[in-house]
């Protein structure tokens, strides 16, 4: 087993305005204020917000339903979010979205889902640990050798979504995400390039 350095990002930024806009449209759905589309070749929910974007909702792989916000709603409460997009464009990275969740336990192993036609190796997120509760919360991925990174608030991590991939948790924990359609080699090859320092 072998532990991942963190990627060199820095994001300087106070996220409780997006955390309570997060609380309140998962309260929205749990209580069927919102209604949720089920998605069968993803196995979750999915509740459109805003003209592009929304939330989904998944149960397979958390004790309490698992909340995914992106999307339009989202970037509108994060004023970088549009020149980072653009660096990422200017660069030639593949990249499919910012994302943002919440969980208070373990994430069981999956593969996540990738578009027809690309390999499943070819994806990856960098996960920056907004909050976390658990001093021994670990994030694992299984590629033939077992990697971890530990929940560092503050610190972000190059996560291979087309492994195994799971969380240890057991309290509450906020990540925010940027994900790409790259191999991990290549996102992991622009951000030691260029160092991101969001203030």
């Amino acid at each position: 087993m072998q532990q991942l350095e963190p990627l060199p990002i820095a994001i300087s930024f106070q996220w409780n305005l997006v955390r309570s806009r997060y609380a309140e449209l998962t309260d929205k759905i749990r209580t069927g204020l919102l209604p949720v589309e089920q998605l069968p070749l993803w196995n979750a929910g999915f509740t459109r917000i805003g003209r592009e974007g929304g939330m989904t909702s998944c149960n397979n792989y958390t004790a309490q339903t698992w909340h995914t916000w992106m999307g339009e709603t989202l970037e509108n409460l994060l004023p970088w979010s549009q020149p980072l997009k653009q660096r990422f464009n200017d660069a030639d990275l593949n990249f499919k979205n910012f994302s943002y969740f919440e969980h208070a336990g373990d994430i069981v192993q999956h593969i996540d889902s990738h578009p027809m036609g690309l390999d499943a190796h070819q994806q990856c997120n960098v996960n920056f640990i907004v909050d976390s509760h658990d001093a021994e919360a670990r994030s694992y991925f299984d590629d033939g050798n077992i990697w971890y990174y530990t929940s560092e608030v503050g610190r972000a991590y190059l996560m291979h979504t087309g492994y195994q991939h799971w969380v240890t948790n057991s309290a509450p924990r906020a990540v925010f995400q940027m994900r790409f359609f790259e191999t991990p080699q290549t996102v992991k090859n622009y951000f030691e390039q260029n160092p991101l320092d969001i203030q």
